[in-house]
């Protein structure tokens, strides 16, 4: 037999199995992951941050729209509560036959003497017409005044406040005051079952607390819930004890701050208010008679809302405002002087601003102007500024810290705040109409 088998052939050698990759390819592939992050990330974020906007957009309009119909059907847009003649006005305009218990029980609410204390005890049942009690500028701020109004009032004519479906109700086993008592507006809580509203709060987060009664708040010591709230932010920073009342802020929309609202009857008052009293909060230039809002925390990671000014000079300027006499070299119009202006935070929940600067005199303080972002005072600024008007015309694009520390103080920002913020006469945000 001539064939040979070949008994020792080599075995097939497997195909080699890589259970990972090399450095180089691991690098590769992180350094790809970098540049689709470098490019994504800034798009997504900016998106995010555009749609936060839009919705907050849409929050300012719906109120905007709310007030609307509730001039349509009141007649004038709601009083934002600075001044207790502008709200009798208005509630007995809105309904003739209200009952004036109503009225008095809210002054009760409202007015303090001169040590921040309601009339509770003091004797005193009607604090309207007595000399020892005022009306507090932010006893309901420009917060709770939206949803005070807005929330809707019972249809009882003679009780649309503290009716069924009003926005007071009763604490329970209390019933409603026949003979007037200095406690009878202890009587009451928030409610939450409101009819009629022009804006639905009752879905959105609010500041009401309800406690059970035993051993915690409750005015008349009751075992009984209680609802109120706590959130009496601008009375405190202001300098007084928290008064608990049944006056919430809510948060509608995606924002962690309410939104505040200004009267154009108000406006004036924004950079304070001549003597209103002789007791000490009641003093020329006392930041209790400031138009601002102020929501909880401090004024470094809050800011304050204020009123804004526009860039269209008065021709028609006043020789003074709240009392104060004008003494810059011209003067701007209010944005939306017959209406109303509608302030939110934006998406950084900081309305910034320029807030009674640390170590500056009486009502030395700024407006800001839209759309320039410059800042105006129409009482005359400190020597170190100059601008006819004064305008801090060296602080443009909404500089508040800059304009905080050209004006005396020193700044408690470290970013510009108010650019973020949208209003109901902006475009967008306030940065978005800068020229």
């Amino acid at each position: 037999m001539n064939a040979r088998t070949n008994l020792h052939q080599p075995a097939r050698v497997a195909p080699t199995t890589r259970s990972a990759f090399t450095l180089v390819e691991m690098l590769v592939v992180i350094g790809i992951i970098g540049i689709l992050s470098a490019i994504l990330i800034p798009a997504i974020t900016g998106a995010i941050g555009t749609a936060r906007d839009t919705a907050i957009r849409m929050e300012v309009d719906v109120i905007d729209q709310a007030l609307a119909a509730y001039n349509l059907k009141y007649g004038d847009y709601p009083p934002d509560f600075y001044q207790w003649k502008d709200v009798e006005r208005h509630f007995r305009t809105a309904f003739p036959d209200i009952n004036d218990t109503e009225l008095r029980i809210l002054a009760q609410f409202t007015h303090v003497n001169d040590s921040l204390a309601r009339c509770g005890g003091s004797g005193v049942t009607d604090p309207r017409t007595s000399s020892a009690f005022a009306h507090y500028p932010h006893a309901m701020d420009r917060a709770e005044a939206l949803v005070f109004c807005l929330g809707g009032y019972s249809s009882d004519k003679k009780r649309p406040f503290t009716g069924q479906g009003g926005p007071l109700a009763l604490v329970a086993s209390a019933s409603y005051p026949t003979t007037a008592s200095d406690t009878d507006y202890q009587l009451f809580q928030f409610n939450s079952d409101r009819d009629n509203a022009f804006f639905d709060f009752g879905s959105a987060r609010n500041s009401v607390i309800v406690v059970d009664g035993s051993g915690t708040f409750n005015p008349l010591g009751l075992a009984a819930p209680y609802a109120y709230s706590d959130d009496e932010s601008v009375a405190n920073a202001l300098g007084f004890a928290q008064l608990p009342d049944p006056f919430p802020v809510a948060f509608p929309g995606v924002s962690e701050l309410p939104v505040a609202y200004f009267s154009a009857d108000n406006y004036q008052y924004a950079l304070g208010s001549a003597a209103q009293g002789s007791w000490a909060w009641q003093q020329a230039g006392s930041k209790h008679l400031m138009n601002v809002y102020s929501p909880p925390g401090d004024l470094q990671d809050v800011g304050a809302a204020q009123v804004f000014v526009s860039a269209q000079q008065d021709t028609t300027p006043k020789s003074t405002l709240a009392g104060l006499p004008v003494v810059a070299a011209g003067a701007y119009e209010f944005v939306e002087p017959k209406r109303f202006q509608l302030v939110s935070a934006g998406r950084d929940n900081h309305f910034g601003g320029i807030f009674v600067p640390q170590g500056s005199g009486s009502y030395v303080t700024a407006l800001p102007m839209f759309t320039t972002g410059q800042f105006y005072n129409p009482f005359g600024l400190p020597a170190a500024i100059s601008g006819t008007p004064a305008n801090l015309s060296s602080v443009d694009r909404y500089q508040d810290g800059y304009a905080y520390e050209k004006m005396g103080g020193s700044s408690p920002y470290t970013t510009r705040p108010m650019l973020d913020n949208i209003t109901n006469f902006s475009t967008s945000t306030l940065d978005s109409d800068l020229p």
